[in-house]
């Protein structure tokens, strides 16, 4: 495998992932079973998924605190 020194295994199923091969192909390179590939993967998924959750929730409640703002007569809005 000619590409960059990684010190986890985890860095370089990452890696060959970007680049386009698929679980059982990473596996096979890096002499691995296909169920640690997947678990990596996989895990790396659900870390995204969460952090996009937790993106959308900042953001709905900067949104609830402007509306809930005009509500009660105190918005701030910027001029044009």
């Amino acid at each position: 495998m000619k590409s960059r020194e990684f010190t986890t295994t985890s860095a370089k199923i990452r890696f060959l992932n970007s680049k386009g091969l698929t679980r059982s192909q990473i596996a096979r390179e890096l002499d691995l079973i296909y169920q640690h590939v997947r678990n990596v993967l996989i895990m790396d998924a659900k870390k995204a998924a969460k952090e996009a959750t937790k993106a959308k929730i900042v953001i709905v409640d900067a949104a609830d605190t402007n509306a809930n703002a005009a509500v009660n007569g105190n918005a701030t809005t910027t001029a044009e």
